[in-house]
C-alpha cells in the first residue's frame, strides 16, 4: 500500500471539505500539488474545474480521514472507529500508567475487554464504559464495574487513580475521549491514552488547542511502530498520550506589574480593586448563560507574559487564554494582560 508523506498529509489536514467536495489551501510547489493530487484522486477525487476543487461520489471526509489515520490510501472504505488493542500493546500502557494493585482505574472505551484484562491482572479496580452492547457483553469476565452507554455522556467524577484508554479514532473522536476522560481524574492521577498518530501532525485548532493541553500536564507523545495494530487487521497509524495530575502549576511570574486599578463603569474586578499583580474585569451585564459558562466560572485571572493564563485556578497556555479574552470581552488593565491581548506575545 503506497505511503504518503507528512507534507501531503498536512496539505489534506489543511484543505476546507464541505459534503462531497475538497478544496486545497495555500500555495504548493508543483511537486507538492502533484502529489497531493495523486492521492486525492487515488482516494476517489475528480477534479472539477468549474467549482476548482475535488469532488467525491459521497462525503469527502469519508475518504480523507481514513488516509490521515493511516498514512497510506486505498479505494476500499473501512471502518476507522474502533480498533482492538494487541494484547501485547495492552500490557505496555498498563505498565506506563503505573497502575498498581488497590488502585481505581478507568477504561472508557472498553471494547472487547484487552486493557481491562491487563489491568484487573495487576489487581486493581477496574470501571469499563463501552457503547456497543455486543462488545459489552464480554466485560463482566474482566471488569469490576461495566456501564453501557455514550462515555461523552458521562458526568465528570475526579476519583479514579488511573485512566488507561485506546478511544474511537473518526474523525478525531480520540481528542474528545481523552479530554473527557481526564475530567475523571483525582488530583495525583495518571492518564495514559492509544490515539492516531495525526495528533502529531494536524495543525487544526482542535489538534493544536489538545498538544497544548498535554503539555499544560507535564505530559508526552510517543509515536508507535506502523505495524503496532496489524494483528487487529488494520494499519493504522498510533501513538501513546500520557499526562499526569489536574493541571501543573503556572511558572513563577517575572513581569513588571502595575497595580489594580478601578475598572471603567459597567465592568468588574474578578479580584478586590487595588491588589497588586495581574487582574481582569469582565462586563457586570455578563449572566450565567452568557459565553463565561464555557470556563464554569467566573473567576478568571491573568498571570504574566511567560506563555500561562489562569482559569479557575487551573493554568492554561496564552494561546488558549487569548481565544477565551476574545470570546468573553475581557477588559485588561495590566501592562502584561494589556500586551497579551494586543497579541504582542506568544
Amino acid at each position: 500500500m503506497p505511503t504518503i508523506s507528512q507534507d501531503v498529509m498536512q496539505v489534506l489536514d489543511r484543505a476546507i471539505i464541505a459534503g462531497a467536495t475538497l478544496t486545497l489551501t495555500g500555495q504548493l510547489d508543483r511537486k507538492l500539488y502533484q502529489d497531493t493530487n495523486k492521492v486525492i484522486e487515488a482516494a476517489g477525487g475528480k477534479w472539477n474545474r468549474k467549482i476548482k476543487a475535488h469532488v467525491f461520489d459521497g462525503e469527502a471526509l469519508d475518504a480523507v480521514e481514513p488516509i490521515l489515520l493511516t498514512g497510506e490510501y486505498r479505494l476500499t472504505k473501512q471502518d476507522f472507529g474502533q480498533f482492538d488493542t494487541p494484547e501485547e500493546l495492552a500490557e505496555r500502557i498498563v505498565d506506563l500508567a503505573d497502575v498498581q494493585a488497590g488502585q481505581s482505574v478507568l477504561e472508557p472505551s472498553a471494547g472487547v475487554g484487552r486493557i481491562a484484562s491487563a489491568i484487573r491482572q495487576v489487581g486493581a479496580f477496574v470501571t469499563c464504559w463501552e457503547i456497543d452492547p455486543k462488545r459489552a457483553e464480554k466485560l463482566p469476565s474482566v471488569a469490576n464495574s461495566v456501564n453501557l452507554g455514550d462515555f461523552l455522556t458521562a458526568e465528570p467524577n475526579p476519583v479514579f487513580d488511573r485512566v488507561v484508554m485506546n478511544p474511537p479514532f473518526a474523525r478525531q473522536a480520540d481528542i474528545d475521549h481523552v479530554l473527557h476522560a481526564a475530567k475523571f481524574l483525582r488530583d495525583s492521577g495518571k492518564l495514559v491514552a492509544i490515539m492516531s498518530a495525526s495528533v502529531l501532525f494536524r495543525d487544526n485548532a482542535k489538534t493544536s488547542g489538545f498538544r497544548q493541553f498535554v503539555e499544560t500536564r507535564g505530559g508526552s507523545f510517543e509515536r508507535l511502530p506502523d505495524a503496532a495494530f496489524k494483528s487487529s487487521g488494520t494499519m493504522v497509524n498510533t501513538c501513546i498520550v500520557q499526562f499526569g495530575g489536574p493541571f501543573m502549576t503556572p511558572p513563577v511570574a517575572t513581569a513588571e506589574h502595575t497595580a489594580c486599578t478601578i475598572p471603567p463603569e459597567g465592568w468588574e474586578c474578578t479580584r478586590t480593586a487595588g491588589h497588586e499583580g495581574p487582574c481582569a474585569a469582565i462586563p457586570c451585564s455578563v449572566s450565567d448563560d452568557a459565553p463565561l459558562a464555557a470556563i464554569e466560572d467566573r473567576d478568571v485571572d491573568w498571570v504574566d507574559v511567560s506563555g500561562w493564563g489562569v482559569v479557575n485556578g487551573h493554568a492554561i497556555p496564552v494561546a488558549v487564554a487569548r481565544k477565551l479574552a476574545e470570546r468573553i470581552n475581557l477588559y485588561h488593565h495590566t501592562r502584561a494582560s494589556r500586551a497579551l491581548a494586543e497579541g504582542r506575545q506568544s
